[in-house]
């Protein structure tokens, strides 16, 4: 049955695409310049050099029209392309130009099908709805590295007699990965379908924003408010429910507000770190801390993200270690030695940032240092703020001196003639401190045969990673005047 309907839906599918470029109509102004000459602004927006031809063979599909016009202040680019078989796709690129002298800016953008909006300006906001779409078909449009246009994004006036550019992807799909029901969606043979995108330009003002300078650099800072108010750790997570000294605390992930970049990947994500810690710490105790002590930190550090900006966060320090050790049989201490090997001998240990994991990743591993040799890079002041950049303040306080949990764990020991210690612990950070320092969370005293608990409690400092292309609203990227993001 699947087989005849696609035999159906693969005779035609015809696309009708219209995308302009209109703006609001501007009275002539008059710049004076000096005391004997004015000069002429002038407004000219328009679409140019589309690409609506392909150069080389997009699977099957055929262009039936192509075409560009301009009535009034609209210039509309129309095109049509037939969609034969599952996997064709069609997609053209094409320059919004400013040609004139005044800044421009987006004021609105509409895209529909047919009439059911896929996207609508309201009220100064972007309502998006993409379920419009039939499941058979992807349809986008895009500036040319894949980011989506918004509102109060700029196109600049031309400089020194050179328009300014912004190029436009259009990009239409018969979706590869059909299933019966989506062809059920298909009701005859030749589908027509109409999809429209409109983008207005009017002049811009103080809300514009300079896609073009969109770039974060390692240093700069901007604020973020995480989505999340309030986070209870989970019982049984930390081991903090056995706890002596501590009391488990609710984290507020969104207090921490202030975030520097240390790192741009590749893929055009950013790393960021929080400026501050915590304002309440974290309790790890005994072997449940131990051994999910990883993949705790992990889990808490993906309550400071933001939808819609973020793709990620981690602690720092985390560079793929084991997140839950499976087996701790490797907890069972003896005096004078681990089982298996020789008494008042020091077992292997792990190199600190190599990542290599003593006796098959039980006890521990240690690859915090790619982290902190990124936050030491921007926290260059290593008189005032510690030679591994570890700066953050505790919310609400003054205290510049507060230790943090990094995402690394060891277990070390220290065997001789008089006496046998065996420790398992978590890295931390704090403001005096010339590198990692560890907090005992489990260990051997060499006076009994069974582990000794310990506990510890300190702040949490994440690590978040921004999507690709979050547009910068204001600020100039310093501490007082940090980005914010629309």
């Amino acid at each position: 049955m699947e087989n005849k309907k696609r035999n159906k839906v693969i005779l035609l599918v015809i696309l009708l695409l219209a995308i302009s470029v209109g703006f609001a109509a501007l009275a002539t102004t008059l710049k004076i310049n000096g005391s004997t000459s004015v000069t002429k602004q002038t407004w000219e927006i328009y679409w140019d050099n589309a690409s609506i031809v392909p150069t080389t063979n997009l699977a099957t599909a055929d262009i039936v029209k192509a075409a560009q016009t301009k009535t009034g202040d609209v210039t509309t680019l129309e095109w049509e392309v037939n969609l034969h078989i599952p996997g064709d796709y069609y997609e053209f690129t094409v320059d919004a130009v400013n040609n004139g002298s005044i800044d421009a800016m987006i004021t609105s953008i509409d895209s529909k099908i047919g009439t059911d909006s896929i996207i609508s300006t309201e009220n100064g906001q972007l309502v998006e709805d993409e379920s419009v779409i039939p499941s058979y078909l992807k349809y986008d449009v895009t500036y040319e590295d894949g980011t989506k246009p918004e509102l109060n994004h700029l196109l600049a006036k031309k400089t020194n007699g050179v328009a300014t550019r912004e190029k436009y992807k259009v990009r239409v799909e018969y979706n590869k990965d059909l299933n019966s029901d989506d062809l059920d969606e298909v009701t005859s043979p030749v589908e027509e379908l109409t999809f429209t995108y409109s983008v207005t330009y009017g002049q811009a003002d103080n809300n514009a924003v300079d896609r073009v300078g969109l770039v974060l650099q390692a240093g700069d800072y901007f604020t973020l408010v995480p989505d999340v108010t309030n986070y209870t750790i989970p019982t049984g997570m930390t081991g903090y429910e056995d706890a002596t000294r501590y009391t488990q605390e609710t984290l507020h992930p969104n207090e921490l507000t202030l975030w520097r970049v240390i790192n741009v990947n590749n893929d055009g994500t950013v790393d960021a770190v929080s400026e501050y810690l915590s304002s309440t710490r974290v309790v790890f105790r005994g072997v449940t801390g131990y051994t999910n002590y990883v993949q705790a930190l992990q889990t808490i550090a993906g309550q400071y993200q933001k939808s819609g900006y973020t793709v990620g966060a981690r602690m720092m320090g985390y560079d793929g270690q084991t997140l839950t050790i499976q087996d701790t049989s490797g907890y069972t201490v003896l005096k004078g030695g681990r089982v298996g090997y020789p008494s008042y001998t020091s077992a292997p240990r792990p190199t600190a940032g190599t990542g290599e994991e003593w006796y098959d990743g039980k006890a521990g591993d240690t690859l915090y240092l790619r982290d902190i040799q990124l936050v030491g890079n921007v926290y260059t002041d290593s008189s005032t703020y510690g030679n591994l950049g570890t700066k953050a303040a505790i919310v609400g306080t003054d205290d510049y001196s507060g230790y943090y949990w990094l995402a690394s764990r060891e277990y070390y020991d220290d065997h001789n003639l008089s006496y046998s210690w065996d420790v398992y612990r978590g890295h931390a950070l704090g403001k005096k401190i010339g590198g990692s320092v560890s907090f005992i969370i489990l260990y051997d005293d060499s006076t009994n045969l069974e582990p000794e608990y310990d506990e510890d409690a300190y702040y949490i400092r994440p690590i978040i990673t921004l999507k690709k292309g979050v547009a910068k609203a204001s600020g100039t990227g310093t501490i007082s005047e940090p980005y914010a993001f629309k």
